[in-house]
């Protein structure tokens, strides 16, 4: 019984790798200064549960930080958010995947959107998620770019 079961888990197990994307081969491993274009672009999802649009233009680089603009579109409140966010090089291959986010501020309005940071994937750099932060309780932000 217990040699069955080896046989079959190790079968499992090598049919799963078979069917398991090739992770690292994905992620893109660029020179610094080209890691902008996998941040730029207009991103639709969601806002703690509403439609939303997420606008990243890149700004500028310094040393080892790229500085961007942000704007975030609540869809379904009609309001829009705007401020900065930068990433850090993680290496000099490595591509910043992790954005820090200062409070966006209302554009026409007095409220603000605390986003603490967007997190772009490493195995689809599509795909952006990351949180938001309102009266100490957190709530989901994810997007995918349009194309």
């Amino acid at each position: 019984m217990l040699r069955f079961h080896i046989i079959a888990t190790t079968m499992v197990t090598i049919a799963a790798a078979a069917v398991m994307p090739a992770v690292a081969a994905e992620f893109p491993h660029d020179h610094p200064g080209q890691q902008t274009e996998h941040w730029s672009g207009t991103y639709t999802g969601y806002s703690d549960g509403r439609r939303a649009k997420l606008t990243i233009e890149h700004n500028s680089t310094t040393e080892m930080i790229h500085d961007f603009n942000v704007t975030l579109e609540d869809l379904d409140r009609n309001q829009t958010f705007t401020g900065s966010g930068q990433t850090k090089f993680v290496n000099p291959h490595g591509v910043g995947h992790i954005m820090q986010v200062i409070p966006l501020k209302e554009v026409g309005g007095s409220g603000q959107k605390d986003v603490n940071r967007l997190l772009l994937h490493t195995w689809d750099t599509d795909i952006i998620s990351g949180s938001s932060q309102w009266n100490d309780t957190d709530y989901g932000l994810s997007f995918s770019q349009e194309r």
